[in-house]
């Protein structure tokens, strides 16, 4: 998932360069939408991820559960397969 917020982050940037540029406006104010939307992009993720975090932090076990679940499956198959989702 890093890479894809690394990729998306970067599009981000590049469009709101190409308007500053268009604009001839190199502001910290015009060029501050770069963190606008990224915020817009990629806020809800980050929320969903801490609840899973403090989720794994409190049922340690789940851990242990979902590596159980990953090995009885198959390992890398099902987790591309997994991820696909």
């Amino acid at each position: 998932m890093g890479t894809q917020f690394g990729l998306e982050a970067s599009k981000i940037a590049a469009d709101t360069l190409i308007e500053a540029f268009a604009a001839e406006d190199l502001s910290e104010r015009f060029l501050s939408r770069y963190q606008r939307r990224c915020r817009a992009n990629f806020s809800w993720n980050f929320f969903w991820s801490k609840q899973i975090q403090k989720l794994m932090l409190r049922y340690p076990s789940l851990i242990d559960a979902l590596a159980l679940v990953i090995q009885k499956e198959g390992g890398g198959d099902f987790l591309a397969s997994w991820s696909m989702v």
